[in-house]
């Protein structure tokens, strides 16, 4: 296949309009570059249990599209009829602080990990760990996310994670963590 690297985006492009198009965008949203991106590196990487951290500034449509995604991906509840082929995306959220503790985290993956043995070819559901201003954590005297490097690496032989993980942070993680997912 021949591709030309202004086709290539032109794909890339159309793929992420289609997929935030299909949302219900509340009123007067921007479908800027930083929503389209965030919205479909969010879907695949949840979708494939590859573990993502968004990073960026405050404004740039991280929590945004992580709500999207949260909003429209209810498997066979969704609003899309796209939508209802996909699996319910269950968000369990953490919200990372300067008091953060390596407990508190590990909980929330045990709680998402329970919720994601509720799946059935019927009632299909992925469990998503989002570690909301996970950067915050690492303010934190108890160096809480030092967990996740256990947490993010795959299991072997498994069949791959028990869940997937999106990470939110308006800074970049130090590059123990950040080698660990798709940043």
């Amino acid at each position: 296949i021949n591709i030309r690297e202004n086709e290539f985006t032109r794909v890339i492009r159309d793929e992420q309009e289609d997929w935030v198009k299909r949302m219900q965008l509340p009123p007067n949203t921007a479908m800027n570059e930083a929503l389209l991106e965030n919205v479909l590196v969010m879907i695949v990487c949840i979708l494939t249990k590859v573990p993502v951290f968004i990073i960026g500034a405050p404004g740039s449509s991280k929590s945004l599209a992580i709500k999207l995604v949260g909003q429209s991906l209810r498997g066979s509840d969704s609003n899309d009829r796209y939508f209802r082929k996909l699996p319910q995306v269950y968000l369990i959220s953490y919200q990372g602080s300067s008091s953060s503790t390596s407990d508190g985290i590990i909980k929330v993956f045990d709680k998402a990990i329970k919720y994601q043995e509720t799946s059935s070819k019927e009632f299909s559901v992925i469990s998503v760990v989002l570690l909301d201003e996970v950067g915050l954590a690492e303010t934190s005297p108890h160096n809480p996310l030092k967990v996740l490097h256990a947490l993010l690496e795959p299991n072997y032989p498994s069949d791959g994670p028990a869940v997937s993980v999106v990470g939110i942070s308006n800074w970049r993680l130090d590059n123990s963590k950040s080698s660990r997912a798709l940043l």
